[in-house]
């Protein structure tokens, strides 16, 4: 059964046979337990049997995002290719999408069944995950939703910055990758408007900087007689200020 894999393994469960017998000793720590090669990270516990699924692991730390989308003007890039290929269904037609929503008037439609289960939950307002903290009664969709949600009651903030002389740690890991543009002068999100060569480290940001170009002014005043509008929240809010102060005695 082993032919030219002399070095089995010793668990009498197990039938496993390598060539090398340092692939046994890697394989043996699956049994073991034994997990030898730990992140050094701050604050992070992490330990793994290969030394592959750390250097892995450790790019969650930092920026390096090796594997890009190839898709025309879209920025992502991820840490593994499973990630990536994850990611780049989701730029497939809507029309080749198998798992198409029922709703009358609905038109969302999925790669995988999956998918849209989760995205029924809208239709039906289905929220099968609850909040544990005492005196909480938010509900979610999506447990994921649940686990980023809970962690605004317990304060943890598991994603910190690599980068040298940050301290900077985050509830959430895109929030701590859009930090990490900051330091690698990364920014992705550029403007498409012809002659412009405005750059952004955030989507958000683009999407404000577009206004520029287009015209659009969305954020409209609430006062009575008033017809002002901007084209973000903060002149909105200023705007806002002159008719509480001439409200003032």
């Amino acid at each position: 059964i082993h032919g030219d894999r002399p070095f089995k393994c010793s668990d009498p469960k197990c039938s496993k046979a390598f060539t090398q017998s340092s692939s046994l000793r890697l394989h043996e720590s699956i049994h073991s337990g034994d997990r030898p090669f730990k992140c050094d990270h701050f604050g992070c516990s992490k330990a793994f049997v290969h030394s592959s699924a750390l250097r892995l692991h450790q790019r969650l730390h930092s920026a390096i995002r090796p594997f890009k989308c190839s898709h025309s003007n879209c920025p992502k890039g991820f840490v593994t290719i499973r990630d990536l290929r994850r990611h780049e269904l989701t730029h497939i037609d809507s029309d080749d999408r198998p798992f198409k929503c029922t709703q009358s008037g609905c038109s969302s439609s999925f790669i995988q069944s999956s998918h849209l289960r989760v995205h029924n939950r809208i239709h039906s307002g289905d929220r099968p995950f609850k909040c544990s903290y005492d005196g909480c009664s938010k509900r979610f969709a999506r447990s994921s939703h649940l686990r980023s949600h809970e962690r605004i009651h317990s304060g943890d903030q598991p994603y910190k910055c690599a980068h040298p002389g940050c301290s900077k740690a985050f509830s959430q890991s895109s929030n701590l990758r859009t930090h990490e543009r900051i330091h690698i002068g990364d920014r992705s999100f550029r403007c498409a408007h012809l002659g412009c060569s405005k750059a952004f480290l955030h989507s958000a940001a683009l999407q404000r900087h577009k206004r520029v170009h287009t015209g659009e002014k969305p954020f409209k005043c609430t006062y009575l007689n008033c017809s002002k509008a901007f084209a973000q929240s903060s002149g909105l809010r200023r705007h806002e200020q002159i008719h509480n102060r001439r409200k003032l005695p």
